[in-house]
């Protein structure tokens, strides 16, 4: 891993020093769709390989000094990651979570099952594939669907996995096995063929409590409390499909996140819709509205990763801010783009990005943005990966509103 320069416009490089507080471009050895954090300090994070010709890697990065808090450089050429454990695997990996207090660390991909990895105590560069959990209900599952992941500090040991609403499980990682949990995974009123609809989004909002999105050309946002039969809320998400003929099949995409302080949940669609609701209170949103998008993305194909899958609908990400006063988004244009949501009210129509991070594009015509996280530690930091195997860490300047 090292400083990438080439390919740089310079006059954007020249305006990111007027525009960024701090400034890391990095190239690592594969392309990633997972950046999660290793520990709460934001000092290492897992990154895995999801190519579907090639063995995967997922490695732990211990990030440089100078992106710790006594790095104040804005631009830095001479830090590296360094790899502290990493294993290999044949089938991509698009999700990863660490459960920390069980010392696991879980992935994800296109298969019908969740991998556990540990630590060798013998060899602790090396992580190594401990068990592989089936999903309940795997038989009906679309092999094409990816397994979404998350994980809730507030109950440690326990594991979400799910493909489809259908296929949701939980295990308990002290035993891994299943819980038997009397959730009824489609919305009331609706038929079992929702079990099998794409899933957007699963996440836990609260010790027991999950908020998932789901469904084709309409979203569906639906509250479980996992120690009931019933589902305790459930909302549309407002989403304009692409297509008007009504002979067309159309599906559009989503994306979630939670900020569990608040029990604020976004969703953001493929079209640039926004709407923002309170987890126990999923019948009216909160404010929803329109993002102005910019540039919309597109993919040339033509660098190192050229074979990678990067469809916009896999690439769409929002993300709440630590604070929960922020969210983060990309996959609607080919940079990030943060947006202040303490400006939104429920008569907002439009709001426009506060900071929108070019670096992809300008490093590399063409890079798609795949995934991107908040630092847990840095305020208004983000690190942001791409089509290209590149890594950028940014901050950016306050006094900016552009």
């Amino acid at each position: 891993a090292g400083f990438a320069m080439e390919g740089l416009k310079d006059d954007w490089l020249f305006d990111s020093l007027y525009r960024y507080e701090r400034l890391h471009m990095f190239e690592l050895p594969h392309s990633t769709r997972c950046l999660e954090w290793a520990d709460r300090d934001g000092t290492s994070l897992y990154v895995g390989g999801f190519s579907d010709k090639h063995t995967n890697e997922i490695e732990m990065l211990e990030l440089p000094e100078a992106l710790q808090p006594q790095g104040l450089e804005n631009v830095c050429a001479h830090t590296d990651f360094k790899i502290t454990c990493g294993g290999l695997t044949k089938p991509p990996i698009t999700a990863i979570k660490c459960v920390s207090d069980m010392n696991v660390v879980a992935t994800a991909g296109t298969e019908t099952c969740v991998c556990l990895w540990m630590r060798d105590p013998d060899n602790t560069d090396l992580l190594t594939l401990h068990t592989s959990l089936p999903l309940r209900n795997d038989q009906s599952i679309a092999s094409s669907r990816p397994v979404l992941l998350d994980h809730t500090p507030d109950t440690p040991s326990w594991l979400l996995g799910a493909k489809t609403a259908g296929s949701a499980t939980v295990w308990d990682l002290n035993s891994n096995l299943p819980i038997s949990l009397p959730i009824h995974t489609h919305g009331a009123g609706s038929s079992s063929s929702a079990d099998h609809s794409p899933l957007h989004g699963i996440k836990f909002v609260g010790p027991q409590l999950c908020v998932v999105c789901s469904g084709k050309d309409i979203g569906s946002l639906v509250l479980w409390d996992l120690r009931s039969p019933t589902v305790a809320a459930q909302a549309q998400v407002p989403c304009s499909t692409p297509h008007r003929d009504k002979t067309q099949v159309t599906t559009t995409s989503f994306a979630l996140s939670v900020d569990r302080a608040t029990g604020r949940v976004v969703v953001l669609s493929a079209q640039g819709e926004v709407s923002v609701f309170e987890a126990r209170k999923l019948g009216t949103a909160l404010c929803s509205c329109t993002l102005n998008q910019g540039q919309k993305q597109s993919y040339t194909g033509g660098g190192r990763f050229s074979g990678m899958r990067t469809t916009a609908a896999a690439n769409l990400c929002i993300e709440f801010s630590c604070s929960g006063t922020k969210v983060a988004v990309s996959g609607l244009t080919n940079g990030v783009s943060i947006y202040d949501t303490g400006s939104w009210s429920s008569s907002t129509q439009e709001v426009s990005p506060m900071f929108t991070h070019t670096g992809h594009e300008a490093e590399c015509p063409g890079a798609v943005v795949l995934t991107h996280t908040w630092h847990p530690v840095f305020a208004d930091t983000v690190l942001s990966a791409d089509s290209e195997g590149n890594l950028h860490a940014w901050q950016w300047k306050s006094q900016l509103d552009k």
